[in-house]
């Protein structure tokens, strides 16, 4: 079953605020999936997003999660009464979809339409936050206007433009089925989704394993999730650029586009830069155990975007301790930031099989480090398994 677009982007609703004045819902502004320069914004994907933020930062009503990480589940809280919840459950591999209208003081549920005449479908978008929210391009927008929001909307423009890019793109992965980041999901024109029956909140098959914001009191009783953040902050100013190792030595155009810039949302851990006063400090020291900055540049990649601050300051010539590399990974990648654990890019199949055939590490070492990035990133170990069968 494929999706009908209009049920769900329903352009022609009102925008919520702080969009409701705007002139027109058109920003010069598109998503990498896209083919156009306009993205268009759409109410139902800003209600989610509100919806989601409040639920991860302030408390607020409702919760998403996930059962199994197969199955994205959702307790969207209503406006149209206090009691009232929209109960949604959406397959991420078959896109088929259960929603209800849940009324929790009498414990009653009726169907859920999303139509252009009905429900605006909100919820569903609500739900597929977790969905939504591994693509970096969506999670970044998401980030900045987060900042926004916080901050009481202090430049309105980029408050609407990272709107709009996580509308379009939010757009482009639901409609295009050949978008490498498609995302499915089951909604016919008529709109009619299944219910979540009574049966199914008794047995607790929809109970979420993993809650990813707010607190579940229909599918399950769950503790609210608590999103550290950080108590010192670091100033970009203060790190960026600040421990180069060689100062004689001129980056190339393409070693500079290996150098990445840091958001302006992203939080610089203390510990990424006592690992950068050490590396500056004992440049020039010989060791038994040195590798290359290709070596640093593929741990970059095996732990981006949390060894993001440690590679601006330290990606630059010259041999390195492989052991403080691997020791800022395992410490970036067990940290949270802004809630969402660092993801490890597949690109790092490639990377391996790129330094296995140099021979740049003992084999002892790489297995190590595929037995720690298994506990990391089982797809990606999967690869790394099938590429030793593959070399041995």
């Amino acid at each position: 079953m494929s999706v009908s677009i209009a049920n769900l982007f329903n352009y022609s609703r009102a925008l919520p605020e702080p969009f409701d004045s705007l002139t027109s819902k058109k920003v010069k502004v598109a998503s990498k999936y896209a083919s156009g320069t306009e993205a268009t914004l759409c109410g139902s994907v800003i209600k989610a997003v509100h919806a989601f933020y409040h639920c991860a930062t302030n408390g607020g009503e409702g919760a998403v999660g996930w059962v199994e990480n197969k199955k994205c589940v959702a307790e969207y809280k209503s406006s149209m009464g206090p009691d009232l919840y929209h109960l949604v459950v959406i397959d991420v591999a078959s896109g088929s979809a259960l929603a209800s209208v849940y009324d929790k003081n009498t414990e009653t549920a009726e169907q859920y339409v999303a139509h252009a005449s009905k429900r605006d479908g909100a919820a569903l978008f609500f739900c597929l936050m977790p969905v939504l929210m591994s693509d970096d391009e969506f999670a970044d927008n998401y980030n900045a206007y987060s900042n926004q929001i916080a901050a009481g909307y202090p430049d309105m423009k980029l408050a609407t433009e990272s709107m709009a890019l996580m509308c379009d793109n939010a757009y482009r992965r639901i409609k295009d089925e050949t978008c490498a980041a498609h995302i499915k999901i089951n909604v016919d024109k008529s709109g009619n989704l299944l219910r979540v029956s009574p049966a199914q909140l008794d047995s607790g098959v929809f109970s979420p394993t993993d809650v990813v914001a707010g607190e579940f009191t229909i599918f399950a009783k769950t503790g609210r999730v608590v999103i550290s953040k950080a108590t010192n902050e670091i100033k970009h100013s203060d790190f960026e650029g600040k421990y180069v190792l060689d100062p004689s030595r001129k980056l190339s155009a393409v070693e500079q586009s290996l150098v990445p810039k840091l958001p302006e949302w992203y939080i610089i851990p203390p510990e990424a830069v006592e690992i950068c006063k050490h590396a500056q400090v004992t440049t020039g020291i010989k060791t038994h155990c040195q590798v290359k900055r290709r070596s640093l540049r593929l741990l970059y990649c095996w732990t981006s975007p949390g060894l993001c601050a440690l590679v601006i300051g330290v990606l630059t010539h010259g041999q390195r301790r492989l052991f403080f590399m691997i020791s800022a990974a395992r410490f970036i990648s067990q940290s949270s930031y802004m809630g969402t654990p660092p993801v490890i890019p597949e690109m790092a199949v490639k990377a391996w099989s790129f330094i296995r055939m140099r021979s740049l590490m003992p084999s002892t070492m790489m297995i190590s480090i595929g037995l720690w990035i298994s506990r990391h990133a089982p797809t990606t170990a999967t690869a790394l398994r099938c590429d030793l069968s593959l070399n041995n």
